[in-house]
């Protein structure tokens, strides 16, 4: 069975870790994995879109992104801010293309390269794979994160199970961590939400919290609004114009 993604909603609001359904509105800009968004997303634009920003508790942080696509490649370019402690402002790129049952993505920053696939992109049941490496300058910076993840899908309701690990060339950098991510997403008329569990495990250095997320999206005309509380950041707003 597949679905037609701009019209039903499916890939508009994040779930989960965005693995096995990614967000194609803001693939380039954050996400709440260990792992960036599966870069395969932006294959399911059809069309041209622009994407504003805003996110933060104590500091706020601004992004932007523009993307392409035909309901089988897609582009998306991003730029944000990041104005976290010990954060620093990026430009990203993702190219992705489905070609029938299998759709494969790649994502681009300084020193962070990410590769992403997925098995039966627009059908009923999804796995979707990202790994990625990241080099910075620094002793112990290198990184690389695996994610796996398995979403059911029909036209008014999401199941997103991601899991996701990292691992630093220095021991003292982090415990290499897992994150399970199960969430459900609910679409009806021009509204949708989605609300996700992110479960730390391996977690001795007890250097992350468990927590709960939401996602609340709107469609009004070619606009499509959406808010995050305790996503990536304490808030998050975002304004999407499709055209």
């Amino acid at each position: 069975m597949t679905h037609a993604q701009d019209a039903s909603g499916e890939n508009v609001l994040a779930i989960s870790q965005g693995v096995s359904s990614p967000s194609m509105n803001h693939s380039t800009l954050f996400s709440n994995g260990f792992t960036m968004d599966n870069p395969m997303a932006g294959a399911y634009q059809s069309g041209y879109h622009l994407t504003g920003a805003l996110d933060g508790t104590d500091s706020t942080s601004f992004g932007a992104e523009f993307g392409v696509g035909d309901g089988q490649y897609g582009l998306g370019l991003g730029l944000y801010s990041n104005s976290c402690e010990e954060c620093s402002a990026f430009a990203r790129a993702t190219l992705g293309a489905i070609w029938g049952g299998f759709a494969m993505g790649l994502g681009v920053q300084e020193d962070l390269y990410t590769f992403g696939a997925m098995f039966s992109p627009q059908g009923t049941h999804r796995i979707g794979i990202v790994m990625e490496h990241e080099d910075r300058d620094g002793v112990g910076n290198l990184r690389n994160a695996y994610a796996l993840g398995y979403a059911y899908i029909i036209s008014q309701f999401s199941f997103s199970l991601d899991v996701s690990t990292q691992r630093f060339e220095s021991p003292l950098r982090d415990d290499d961590p897992v994150l399970v991510s199960p969430g459900i997403g609910i679409r009806v008329d021009t509204f949708s939400i989605s609300v996700s569990y992110d479960m730390y495990m391996m977690n001795d250095q007890q250097t992350y919290q468990d927590k709960v997320w939401l996602g609340l999206g709107t469609k009004l005309g070619s606009w499509n609004f959406v808010f995050y509380g305790e996503h990536t950041d304490r808030w998050t707003l975002l304004g999407t114009y499709s055209f």
